[in-house]
């Protein structure tokens, strides 16, 4: 968003930490620390008619700049500021932003914004053997889930096809297992205790 009025001056604040300790001796040490993030304030006002001293064209509607603004905080925005004749050229947040309908329709405000840090998410593409490590410990990751949770989740009598079908599928008609609304939800571990009760039961003559 280029501002249309240019303010008649900002202000740039850099904090410095100042930490200082007391020796056993009481002598007073004082450490360099690294600067606090900058911050950049400023004070003016968005029109809402074609004033001459305009740097560029401005928004037709004037609470436009503010509603901009106030989703860029919303939505937690990062934004690059720019200022003209200067080296200001950096990353940062809208820390502060008040603003009030002044007299014949313009909006004044003041913005204050504090330099923050942009993380670089870009990634290198992967080398083969790259891909291959990380294939062998997705595959190795899978393992020990699969070892944590008995194995494949079984839905159906046919899920459970060859070995355990026949003992889900009795299960189901003696009305012994429902499962859930998206099927019968059986570890391959409940499968397999299922078939061993089973055969028990058909071994005694019960089913």
């Amino acid at each position: 968003m280029e501002l249309p009025v240019i303010p008649s001056e900002f202000s740039v604040s850099k904090p410095q930490k100042d930490e200082i300790f007391e020796t056993v001796t009481g002598e007073q040490l004082a450490f360099i620390d690294a600067p606090d993030l900058k911050g950049i304030s400023w004070s003016s006002f968005f029109p809402s008619k074609d004033y001459p001293f305009l740097r560029c064209e401005r928004l037709a509607d004037v609470w436009q700049y503010g509603y901009i603004i106030d989703m860029w905080i919303k939505r937690k925005y990062p934004i690059r500021l720019c200022i003209a004749g200067t080296p200001i050229n950096m990353a940062v947040k809208v820390t502060q932003f008040d603003y009030t309908l002044g007299k014949g329709g313009d909006i004044n405000y003041s913005i204050a914004f504090k330099e923050i840090t942009l993380v670089d998410t870009e990634s290198e593409e992967l080398t083969v053997a790259q891909y291959e490590e990380l294939s062998a410990r997705i595959d190795e990751l899978s393992a020990k889930i699969d070892a944590a949770t008995g194995g494949r989740t079984i839905n159906s009598a046919e899920d459970g096809a060859p070995m355990y079908d026949q003992a889900i599928q009795a299960f189901c008609d003696g009305g012994y297992i429902n499962g859930t609304g998206s099927g019968l939800d059986l570890t391959e571990d409940m499968a397999r205790l299922i078939t061993i009760m089973y055969r028990l039961l058909r071994e005694k003559g019960i089913l």
